[in-house]
């Protein structure tokens, strides 16, 4: 038998599989998708829902534990903050997407982006009503799935003169590496419109 009549065989196996479990032709062809699910595999069955049920991470030994004693381990990755900004429906597919896939940790990565948090405007203290609510829901459904959140708040946000910062227009992005120093400029306040 040839390699290419084998992998037809192979292919009409899981092809029949997928249908019997109705399963997504995408998860055969994963270029058939924007968000593929990448296994065969179901890996829900490692996760613990919902995220933060056994309390705060504590370091133990160069290990990470929950309150209770049980180890932790996370296997994560990182979303950008301009990937955020979708429709309910699409963060509801993408989270059953990383819960399938095993992944217990995402990264809000730059969420303090003009244009995604923070509104534009004369200073950077308002947040934009729309992406709050889109971060929200994600956070929301992370969580129901059991994957914990790792935000990150001090990324990209630009102070401006109008937020009461001195010499705010040479400070840089997020005011690196000076609000590592400054607890005013590392807890800043923001406000909701």
């Amino acid at each position: 038998m040839t390699k290419k009549a084998i992998y037809l065989l192979i292919y009409l196996a899981l092809l029949q599989i997928s249908s019997a479990q109705k399963l997504s032709p995408a998860l055969l062809n994963p270029k058939l998708a924007n968000f593929p699910y990448s296994s065969l595999i179901d890996f829900n069955y490692l996760l613990d829902p919902p995220a933060g049920k056994y309390g705060f991470l504590k370091i133990k030994e160069g290990h990470f534990y929950w309150e209770n004693g049980k180890r932790a381990k996370f296997w994560g990755i990182n979303l950008s903050s301009l990937s955020l900004n979708i429709e309910k429906e699409k963060i509801d597919y993408i989270t059953n997407v990383f819960a399938a896939s095993g992944i217990n940790l995402v990264r809000l990565e730059a969420i303090d982006n003009y244009n995604c948090l923070i509104s534009e405007g004369e200073n950077s203290k308002n947040f934009n009503p729309e992406y709050l609510d889109k971060l929200d829901y994600w956070i929301y459904k992370l969580k129901e799935k059991g994957i914990y959140i790792y935000l990150d708040l001090l990324d990209f946000r630009t102070f401006k003169e109008a937020d009461g910062v001195i010499n705010a227009k040479n400070l840089g992005r997020a005011a690196k590496p000076y609000a590592v120093f400054n607890p005013k400029l590392t807890l800043y306040p923001f406000k909701i419109n």
